[in-house]
């Protein structure tokens, strides 16, 4: 348990910024304390975790786990007034949602996953792409893929990350050659600009994870379908998060956290737009 309240349950968000306010779909107290009761009954099915730390949070004492509902909802809700707090007068927003192949992990093999490495990894692919001055904010999501052919299914890691003073397609082109297309990732990057930036930093600490099946279209393209996971694999991911901290997941570039804002580097500045 946290000897004192996470930063992120220390002030209230703005009730302008409140996505709890002001997303239709944003999980609700309800949503979430019965999402917590269905993980632990999930994990006490088996002896992969006995007392997983989400399992002693409590209002008072909270647990600050990556696996827990009630804390991730609590963190989201930071990020989000956070985030509009930092990028709300910025002239330009555009979003990535990068999928890098060597990050994939086979069931059972989650727990190799280094997000500390990952994170790195996605900076220095910022840096060598031009864009290293950028101000950006983001988080890494997980997914359990099962591809069309029926080969074997994996974990693909993948971020969502918002940057301030670019355009879309001129970010998806100089981050496009350190994100190759493999068999498995097709489209390893997709870019779009952001229209509502609620939405987009709510998005980017989604605590709601699924099973990706691939399939072919009428059309014969390839498409994928988002459906619940499976008890094994929901265990694996659980037990894995609950290793974890919800700040774990976040991704910030020239950016620093000064108590409960977040704040611009001072190297930072825009990019021009092409």
């Amino acid at each position: 348990m946290s000897k004192q309240l996470p930063f992120y349950l220390r002030q209230e968000p703005n009730p302008k910024n409140d996505p709890a306010e002001w997303l239709p779909d944003f999980e609700t107290e309800k949503q979430v304390a019965e999402r917590y009761e269905a993980r632990g009954r999930l994990i006490f099915t088996s002896n992969t975790m006995l007392q997983p730390n989400f399992y002693w949070c409590d209002q008072g004492y909270p647990c600050d786990s990556a696996a827990c509902p009630p804390c991730m909802r609590e963190f989201r809700r930071w990020l989000v007034d956070a985030g509009i707090t930092l990028f709300e007068w910025s002239p330009q927003l555009s979003a990535a949602s990068l999928v890098h192949h060597t990050l994939s992990r086979r069931p059972g093999k989650l727990n190799s996953l280094d997000l500390i490495k990952a994170k790195r990894q996605m900076a220095r692919h910022i840096d060598r792409a031009g864009l290293g001055r950028l101000v950006a904010i983001g988080g890494f999501d997980l997914s359990y893929n099962q591809p069309a052919n029926g080969s074997t299914p994996y974990w693909q890691p993948h971020a969502y990350v918002i940057f301030q003073g670019i355009e879309h397609k001129a970010l998806k082109q100089a981050l496009s050659p350190f994100y190759p297309t493999t068999a498995q990732i097709p489209r390893p990057i997709r870019t779009r600009d952001v229209t509502d930036l609620m939405k987009a930093l709510s998005y980017a600490a989604k605590a709601i994870f699924c099973r990706r099946t691939s399939y072919k279209g009428a059309n014969g393209r390839a498409n994928t379908r988002c459906l619940p996971l499976l008890p094994p694999a929901e265990r694996e991911l659980l037990t894995y998060l609950d290793q974890l901290h919800p700040v774990d997941r976040l991704f910030l570039k020239n950016v620093r956290r000064q108590a409960v804002i977040l704040v611009s580097a001072r190297s930072a500045v825009l990019a021009p737009s092409s």
